[in-house]
């Protein structure tokens, strides 16, 4: 099994920083995956404005989804994600 090793804040560029804080303050946490896509200086942003894009689905909704998508690719950490995310979402 090939380990990734996740960034911590002081490990990213100053604009990954200041992403890194919004997220803390809203999620209460930075998830490992978005962590990881900073290593890159603009593949976290990149990723971040694709998944807030403006969507007829609710967040609900599209958090069911992605629950849904975290289960059936076996992936406990994302299922517990995106499990406190839908929580988060109602």
């Amino acid at each position: 099994m090939t380990k990734f090793t996740v960034p911590a804040r002081g490990d990213v560029s100053e604009n990954n920083q200041a992403i890194f804080d919004n997220l803390q303050k809203g999620l209460g946490f930075v998830p490992n995956l978005y962590a990881y896509y900073a290593k890159n200086e603009t593949a976290l942003g990149d990723y971040l404005a694709l998944q807030n894009r403006k969507s007829t689905l609710k967040a609900k909704e599209r958090e069911a989804i992605n629950l849904v998508t975290s289960q059936i690719n076996g992936c406990a950490y994302c299922q517990a994600a995106h499990t406190a995310l839908g929580k988060m979402n109602g």
